[in-house]
């Protein structure tokens, strides 16, 4: 596992946020974010997606024309302005085809969010059981993810709670023991 940045931490909801709207976070735009049947997920339901990460004409296109309200974020933000933008969330959405870890889980995590991501590739082992998991290629599985996220507050909270469990799992401290036990387990014993 890689460490999760001791930057993000647990955050109250940026108070400024506008609330006629579940507000949804998407980071990445490449193909295996699956962002168009995220766009099928979401159409008719009360949310604002913010997308971080250079968007192609065709989902600017998609987005308008189911009317979803969106915010497109630079693909290039620092890791402050990535935070700023977890506090004004309600949700995560992540729902690739395919990841080889899934950092933004535990940034979520840590800063106290609910996740809706895949229940295949490296998602569940790092979401544990601190995650709302679909199946990336079932749009009403999506759908269904997300209107629980938004509508089953008790889930919710306890979602959260276990978030800041699972993303110990991925603090600097736990993370550089994990390699020195590695390490002490092929490290050859010396007899004296």
């Amino acid at each position: 596992y890689v460490c999760v940045n001791e930057q993000f931490q647990e955050a109250e909801k940026d108070p400024n946020t506008d609330k006629e709207y579940t507000e949804l976070l998407q980071i990445g735009t490449a193909p295996n974010k699956n962002i168009e049947r995220l766009i099928a997920a979401i159409k008719d339901l009360k949310v604002r997606l913010t997308i971080i990460g250079k968007v192609s004409d065709s989902i600017k296109e998609k987005l308008e024309k189911e009317e979803i309200q969106h915010n497109i974020k630079d693909w290039k933000l620092s890791d402050a302005e990535i935070l700023l933008e977890y506090q004004k969330t309600d949700v995560l959405t992540f729902v690739s085809t395919i990841e080889g870890f899934g950092m933004p889980i535990v940034e979520a995590n840590k800063v106290g969010r609910v996740v809706v991501t895949s229940n295949i590739s490296s998602m569940p082992e790092i979401g544990g059981d601190a995650a709302i998991f679909v199946d990336p290629f079932k749009v009403s599985s999506i759908r269904k993810g997300i209107i629980e996220a938004i509508e089953d507050q008790e889930k919710v909270t306890a979602l959260i709670q276990k978030g800041h469990q699972n993303a110990n799992r991925f603090e600097v401290k736990q993370i550089a023991e994990n390699y020195a036990a590695i390490y002490r387990k092929m490290a050859p014993r010396r007899i004296i």
